[in-house]
């Protein structure tokens, strides 16, 4: 059975505890700085779309982007994602992971857990930071070495900082060391426009929600008219 397979099978028999099993690390760190408006995540180096897959399987709305540069990982990515990226949830693109093909400030979420997703290369770090909105956080992920596992010292924190990231922390998962930064917002004006937007966002959501329920419920009641 394949990775993909037993992560999938880990989802229907028992959720997310037996699927940690697979992924413990990626999904343990995701789970630390997740939040309810990250719906623009970007998975770079992608391989086969095995993280893209659990990403998707946190999100009640929004897009995933995964991007590689090998041609038969990103058609496997497209295959092993192939409901989501029909629904429109997922994008699965093959482009330079030095020169990301996307618009500065466009995601709120950035992993780079593959060994193609260098944290040591300082152009992949500086790319990850253009292409996150402010206030936007990264997920870094590389194998430890033994020495490193219990006491990490990590010059790829160093790079993060360099290239512009604020509030990093460095974690130590089994052999995994995991980087976390966050983009800083630019101003006061900025944060107070980043502000008004998620709440204007949230609101709208809601009332959507609402309108919903009064929908369904007025069919039910007609219906039950109707029947009179």
């Amino acid at each position: 059975m394949s990775l993909q397979n037993k992560w999938m099978s880990g989802i229907k028999s028992g959720g997310e505890e037996i699927m940690d099993r697979w992924f413990s690390p990626f999904t343990q760190n995701v789970r630390k700085v997740w939040n309810s408006r990250m719906d623009r995540i970007l998975d770079v180096g992608c391989g086969e779309g095995t993280h893209v897959g659990h990403l998707l399987s946190r999100m009640r709305r929004g897009v995933v982007t995964g991007i590689d540069d090998n041609p038969s990982c990103v058609l496997k990515a497209i295959e092993n994602n192939k409901k989501a990226v029909v629904d429109g949830r997922c994008r699965i693109i093959m482009g330079s992971l030095e020169k990301l093909p996307f618009a500065s400030d466009s995601f709120d979420l950035v992993t780079l857990a593959s060994e193609k997703a260098d944290i040591r290369n300082p152009q992949i770090v500086k790319e990850a930071y253009r292409v996150l909105d402010e206030d936007g956080t990264i997920l870094a992920m590389e194998k430890a070495a033994p020495d490193e596992e219990t006491e990490p010292v990590v010059p790829a924190s160093g790079i993060l900082e360099d290239a512009g990231f604020t509030d990093v922390t460095v974690r130590s998962h089994r052999e995994w060391l995991c980087i976390t930064g966050r983009k800083p917002i630019r101003s006061g004006y900025s944060a107070k426009l980043l502000y008004i937007s998620g709440f204007i966002t949230e609101n709208i959501r809601l009332l959507a929600a609402a309108v919903g329920v009064i929908i369904g419920v007025g069919a039910i009641l007609f219906t039950w008219w109707k029947r009179k």
